[in-house]
């Protein structure tokens, strides 16, 4: 599955980077995914390539447990979606749908770190490999 995840271009710091960096490479042996800064909506409209199934990250979104978050990836793969687009920052009108991953407001960045991290967790629940927490 490829994934992509778009989120309003702002300041990383290096730990935030180097923690994306992490699991992105952890995730290089599940799935191709791919971190996308942008300016506002006009430009996500423009990145996006039609194909995607869009997801948007927002705090009052639906609420996932990882077990859950993993099924719902799972069944994307079955079902023929390869692309995933996240969107994280910002409202995004015709998102397929808005999960939630807390109810509280994280910074752009932190939400893009736990996304990575759950991505990762739901391979290793699909792959019944163990997390250690």
């Amino acid at each position: 599955m490829n994934f992509e995840i778009f989120v309003i271009d702002t300041f990383f710091e290096d730990y935030y980077n180097d923690a994306i960096s992490e699991y992105a490479k952890r995730l290089g042996r599940y799935c191709k995914i791919k971190l996308t800064k942008i300016k506002d909506s006009s430009s996500l409209e423009a990145a996006l390539n039609g194909k995607a199934y869009v997801i948007q990250i927002r705090p009052r979104g639906r609420s996932l447990s990882s077990e859950e978050f993993s099924r719902e990836l799972s069944n994307l793969a079955t079902s023929g979606i390869s692309s995933v687009a996240f969107i994280i920052g910002m409202k995004y009108a015709t998102a397929d749908e808005s999960i939630s991953l807390t109810t509280m407001d994280l910074s752009p960045a932190l939400n893009t770190v736990c996304l990575y991290e759950q991505i990762y967790r739901a391979y290793r629940i699909i792959k019944n490999e163990p997390y250690h927490k």
